[in-house]
């Protein structure tokens, strides 16, 4: 994630998403064909493919290399208390004790797993090859930046 810049890494998922998914909706428009969507309906796609995916996950690819993978997506744990709290504050929903209570749970996981997590290095970027160079998992295969473990003598 450090060695590219969050907006390239945003556009990349948001294309590779949006093609995956193109087959399968042509199919399912195939099969079960809908009435065109309203003017409204399309400004909420559009709301929501900007803010909630878009730019939610430029900010997410911003977060990553600051606060680490772990810690990074220990905050997904906490999506559902801010969806309640919002149901409740937006909407208007109630706030019963059992809704109360699993946020207090909610919360004190993300806090308990959080402490767990240890902090990025200073100065540090994460990524997804190993300090030798090669993909975990994969022994033997080295990247082209790195050196064979013994060279033979230049000359």
């Amino acid at each position: 994630v450090g060695r590219y810049p969050s907006l390239f890494l945003t556009q990349q998922m948001m294309v590779v998403g949006a093609v995956t998914f193109l087959p399968a909706a042509a199919v399912e428009t195939w099969l079960h064909p809908f009435a065109f969507p309203s003017l409204a309906a399309w400004g909420g796609v559009a709301f929501l493919g900007v803010f909630c995916s878009a730019i939610a996950f430029l900010l997410w690819n911003r977060v990553i290399p600051l606060l680490g993978v772990a810690a990074t997506n220990n905050l997904l744990n906490g999506l559902p208390l801010v969806r309640v709290l919002t149901g409740v504050v937006a909407l208007g929903e109630p706030m019963t004790p059992l809704i109360a209570t699993g946020g207090v749970l909610i919360l004190g996981g993300v806090i308990l797993a959080g402490r767990a997590a240890p902090p990025p290095a200073a100065g540090a970027t994460r990524s997804w090859r190993s300090s030798a160079g090669r993909a975990p998992g994969r022994r033997g295969v080295r990247s082209a930046a790195t050196p064979p473990a013994s060279s033979p003598p230049a000359g």
